[in-house]
């Protein structure tokens, strides 16, 4: 009987597109240090994380609205306090999936967006 092998970059590409939930996978301190100080990025929309808690960016549809705001890590979620645009006021915390180049959560229809981290 003949065994096939399989590749280990097939097998390594596997182990990496697994999704652990971030909140088993490492501590609020963590996931921050990972976001602090990085340019999330959908589509037209370019947000900044600073460190200091600090969220500011270009939204909407062609990323012409001014994001202001502030962000943070509670309970493995990513919490967002949007002060401007108005229409994008208020708190929300999201479940999020983490990975090296890309923070996915929920969108305000409820589908998941993914960001680009750079």
């Amino acid at each position: 009987m003949k065994t096939a092998l399989i590749p280990s970059s097939a097998v390594c590409a596997f182990v990496a597109s697994i999704s652990v939930p971030t909140s088993l996978a490492a501590s609020d301190a963590q996931l921050a240090a990972a976001l602090a100080d990085k340019t999330l990025i959908y589509r037209k929309a370019a947000i900044k994380t600073a460190r200091d808690g600090r969220m500011t960016g270009k939204v909407g549809p062609q990323g012409a609205w001014r994001l202001d705001g502030a962000w943070e890590i509670k309970d493995g979620k990513f919490c967002g306090t949007v002060k401007r645009p108005v229409a994008f006021a208020g708190t929300r915390c999201s479940n999020m999936e983490l990975t090296r180049d890309s923070m996915t959560i929920s969108g305000f229809n409820g589908n998941p967006v993914k960001w680009k981290i750079q």
